[in-house]
């Protein structure tokens, strides 16, 4: 255990030496944000920014909707074509007699920028000396004079597209100062860190390599070296545009060689030493069969790689290849099978290990992929150093702990020596088995609870919903249901329990039947939601026992819409924050109370405590919108004190009504974070957003529901 507290302290350290010396807090406020600002048009190699500003582009300009990853390729294709990016921006008045600058994380593949017709400068070349700008932050300043005081001010892009082209999402423009401040912060770890890195993998695969020379039954060395050597190679690409050589090897046909052999077939190269490490470093070994069927793995992907005569070729070719290197890793499942099955003394370790790497892969796909934020590092390289390190340490720590056996075994105490050591792997292993089993009951409890509550797989007539589900734990104290008949919303739940953990998230899974079944029920007896609640609180104190919880919650239900697009809703609350509702008729954002006239008091499952529910009904016409949430969000707090409340969550509403559901649900989860600003949340959170939509527009989801 203390060997493992070296290992996670040591990685924490590094990681948090990294993080605060190169992320310098910059005011994102005090920039004009432009990633919801571009139009787009085809254009030509000829066409200049003249013609553009005569109009004959006005009518064609398509609005840049997305921002994700390759939006680029995904208009124009992966073959080459230029386009136009434009942007008309107001320059606030205290900016403009302000020397500004433009900044933008990257453009694929080439560009050349223009400010009011003023040329501010370009990164890459266009064809016929085609030079990528690879993915270096760009920074043009833009002196105060040609700023158009009160007025507009177009920005122009002309962007040459090839390959995987794309423009990041992080565009601004700003004070100068600012912005230098921007591009040097983003500049950090191109300039420093991978660079430093490089030394350290260099140094690794030396060192590696020496000692397998003069250890060579110890293969994982070797392994590990030949990692360290192709890794230096692949992590060329980070900052190879700040090498004086790089300028030399960019044109097209060079920037192929270049992909070809640093990237793809050392790509390649690192999947396959790295499936032999995780063997070796397991103890286990490889047959000659398995070492063949690897070995012409790796080579069909290399032969491949060489043959492919273009770039668009290649990129095509990328997802294919992966899945061949990932091919690799199924040769360590066995090994690790049997290390489980035999209790290996290096599993831990190799678990310890293995995640850093994973935690990176599942960092960069959900930062990267998913959310499309790119100003971080690439996660999986930083677990790939963290892992380095890791085995370094791990080096260290045998070799000491192989110097104090012999010196134990010198004084004649080796037997007492074996007496502790096999109390303590007992013990440990003891320990293991527990934390093994308590990890798999809150897994499985987690799972079975993501199935129950879960958003439905299909749209539902004059429908538009979007949902966030954000557990503090494993298991969440937070459910909510929707209730339908085929393609018909009928109603929906949202109710939060008492408390933290398994033990709310149980009480979750037993109260889904109950209020499933008493809302089902009221079609056939007339009762209203207040009356539903009533029977819902009843049920629920005789299925609890004497388990100390409550819940608050919301039962609602939904009319069939008319021929106007109206709907009738009817809802109760039991001790629930209010919903929040926007209305298109009167254009208020207003929250969702018991009329003034009507009692209305208690939670759900309060033994002994007399409650009373009132009904409440309204209309909801086309374009309305209804917020339903758990107080998780609005008791949110930021760094002093204060609570998130309901006022933020009206004032999003108020300004982003006509978005989609899910684009409103997006802007409530942006905003919670800037109020946060990273404080650990506190609660689970439940965010669910019910819009009205015309019936005529329903159009069936793709799937079928579980």
């Amino acid at each position: 255990m203390k060997t493992h507290k070296i290992l996670i302290f040591t990685l924490l350290a590094t990681l948090s030496f990294f993080t605060f010396n190169s992320c310098k807090k910059i005011d994102k406020n005090s920039l004009i944000n432009l990633e919801d600002s571009f139009y787009w048009v085809e254009t030509n190699a000829q066409n200049s920014p003249e013609q553009v500003a005569s109009g004959i582009y006005d009518s064609k300009f398509q609005k840049l909707d997305n921002m994700k990853s390759a939006n680029l390729r995904k208009l124009v294709g992966l073959y080459g074509n230029y386009i136009w990016l434009k942007a008309e921006i107001e320059i606030p008045e205290e900016y403009e007699d302000t020397n500004l600058a433009f900044y933008v994380q990257f453009i694929h593949y080439a560009n050349k920028v223009w400010f009011n017709d003023h040329f501010l400068g370009e990164y890459g070349e266009f064809p016929p000396n085609e030079q990528s700008s690879m993915h270096s932050p760009q920074y043009y300043p833009i002196p105060k004079e040609f700023i158009n005081k009160g007025g507009k001010n177009t920005l122009l892009i002309k962007v040459w597209c090839h390959g995987l082209s794309e423009i990041s999402r992080e565009v601004y423009i700003g004070p100068d100062s600012i912005i230098k401040t921007l591009k040097k912060d983003r500049d950090f770890f191109t300039n420093l860190f991978y660079m430093l890195c490089e030394g350290a993998f260099t140094a690794g695969f030396f060192i590696y390599f020496i000692m397998f020379l003069n250890q060579k039954n110890r293969k994982e060395y070797l392994s590990y070296s030949l990692i360290c050597f192709h890794t230096t190679l692949f992590a060329l690409i980070f900052f190879s545009d700040k090498l004086p050589l790089f300028n030399r090897i960019n044109t097209i046909g060079q920037y192929l060689f270049y992909y070809k052999y640093l990237c793809c077939i050392n790509a390649y190269f690192l999947f396959y030493f790295f499936a032999s490490f995780m063997i070796y470093f397991l103890g286990e070994k490889q047959s000659k069969k398995v070492i063949i069927i690897r070995t012409i793995l790796v080579g069909v992907q290399t032969i491949t790689t060489v043959l492919i005569p273009t770039y668009n070729q290649l990129i095509k070719s990328c997802p294919y290849m992966i899945a061949l290197s990932d091919v690799q890793l199924l040769f360590v499942v066995p090994s690790l099978i049997r290390a489980v099955k035999k209790r290996n003394k290096y599993l831990s370790l190799f678990i310890l290990v293995l995640f850093q790497i994973a935690a990176g892969v599942i960092a960069d796909v959900v930062l990267r992929g998913i959310l499309n934020i790119t100003r971080f590092p690439y996660f999986t390289y930083i677990g790939w150093i963290s892992f380095n390190m890791t085995y370094l340490i791990i080096l260290m720590m045998r070799f000491i702990l192989i110097y104090k056996n012999n010196k134990y075994l010198t004084q004649n105490l080796q037997k007492e020596v074996l007496n502790q050591t096999s109390q303590i792997r007992e013990a440990n292993n003891k320990l293991e088995v527990e934390l093994t089993r308590s990890k798999k009951d809150m897994e499985m409890a987690s799972l079975v609870q993501k199935k129950l509550f879960r958003a439905p797989q299909r749209n539902f007539v004059g429908w538009d919903f979007a949902i966030s589900y954000r557990p503090l734990q494993e298991v969440s104290g937070d459910m909510f249901d929707f209730y339908n008949i085929g393609s018909m919303l009928e109603g929906f739940s949202i109710f939060d329990v008492s408390g933290h953990g398994i033990s709310a998230g149980l009480i979750t899974m037993l109260s889904k039947n109950i209020i499933s079944n008493s809302f089902n029920n009221s079609h056939f007896n007339t009762k209203t939601m207040a009356e539903v609640l009533q029977d819902i609180n009843t049920s629920f104190i005789k299925a609890k026992g004497g388990a100390d919880t409550y819940m608050t919650g919301i039962l609602c239900s939904f009319s069939a819409i008319d021929i106007n697009n109206r709907c009738l809703v009817q809802l109760a609350n039991a001790g629930h924050p209010h919903p929040i509702f926007y209305s298109s008729l009167t254009n208020n954002v207003t929250e969702i109370q018991p009329p003034l006239n009507n009692v209305n008091f208690g939670a759900i499952g309060l033994t002994g405590s007399d409650v009373s529910y009132a009904d409440i009904s309204f209309i909801m016409e086309k374009g309305d919108v209804l917020v339903l949430f758990t107080d998780g969000l609005t008791e949110s707090k930021n760094k002093e004190g204060k609570q998130f409340g309901k006022e933020n969550l009206k004032d999003i509403l108020t300004y982003n009504h006509e978005k989609t559901a899910d684009q409103i649900l997006k802007v409530i989860g942006k905003g919670l974070k800037a109020f946060t600003e990273g404080q650990e949340l506190d609660d689970d959170i439940t965010i669910v957003v019910l819009k009205r939509e015309a019936s005529e527009d329903y159009l069936e989801a793709i799937g079928t529901e579980d």
